[in-house]
């Protein structure tokens, strides 16, 4: 007598096929086999170079598992972000990764700073390692450096309930000031928000306001810094220095939801 068929075990034998041989998590396309056949996952593969098949010590070749990659698209991948119990088709999870609440994130203020946490936990980090660098709501600022030399400055902004990322910079070589805004969180919010950059000076009342979008996570504040798109870009010699307390330069953030 035939066994009876059990779709539960076929998925199981599945993803058991796909498993990684050496860090056994699932492999996703490209899958790349050796002269054998056997394949690892794509992190393994660049991990160990040219260095041969770490199952046969056959050569390594250029040739795709597309029956693999094709079984890729049938099962459910669990979230490997620890806490999360969710599960997508592939095509899902990569949606779901980048954005979601479990994700680790490296602190966004110092980049020689060595915590790591999740972005609930981002809010708390920074009031106690690096105080002075968080805003509240639209509040009034200073830059910290001088424009006797070069300079880039990161704060973490915390507005309307959610956290935002200020960069600004100053190069001496071309004389510019440079600051855009940053959301953290799902990229397809970051849309929802604008932002106001201010300078004003008591005397004669003068004062200059700039309105400009919110940049999303995966965003690099150089390049757009580069492509002076998106961006606030002031000229020091024909604007800044006017607004100068002293050697530094006040300012004013305000965060707003798109009407």
């Amino acid at each position: 007598m035939g066994g009876t068929f059990c779709p539960q075990d076929l998925a199981t034998g599945l993803i058991r096929m796909l498993e990684c041989r050496l860090c056994r998590k699932l492999m996703k396309p490209p899958i790349i086999q050796c002269k054998s056949g056997h394949s690892i996952c794509r992190t393994c593969d660049l991990q160990l170079g040219l260095d041969p098949c770490p199952i046969c010590r056959q050569k390594k070749t250029d040739v795709r598992n597309l029956l693999a990659e094709e079984m890729c698209q049938k099962i459910l991948y669990p979230c490997m972000n620890t806490g999360c119990s969710e599960s997508f088709m592939l095509i899902d999870m990569l949606h779901h990764e980048p954005n979601c609440k479990f994700r680790m994130f490296d602190c966004p203020i110092n980049n020689l700073c060595l915590w790591k946490g999740m972005v609930c936990n981002i809010l708390k980090h920074a009031e106690t390692a690096h105080g002075t660098n968080v805003w509240h709501e639209d509040s009034c600022r200073t830059t910290g450096n001088d424009f006797s030399e070069s300079f880039v400055e990161t704060s973490l902004v915390s507005s309307l309930g959610e956290l935002f990322i200020w960069n600004c910079e100053f190069s001496l070589e071309n004389r510019k000031f440079s600051g855009a805004l940053k959301y953290i969180g799902p990229k397809e919010n970051a849309s929802k928000f604008t932002y106001t950059f201010k300078l004003s000076k008591n005397e004669n009342n003068q004062a200059v306001k700039m309105k400009n979008v919110v940049l999303s996570e995966n965003e690099s504040f150089g390049d757009v810094f580069r492509k002076m798109n998106n961006c606030i870009t002031l000229d020091y010699n024909t604007l800044l220095r006017r607004f100068m307390n002293g050697t530094r330069l006040n300012y004013k953030l305000c965060v707003k939801i798109c009407s």
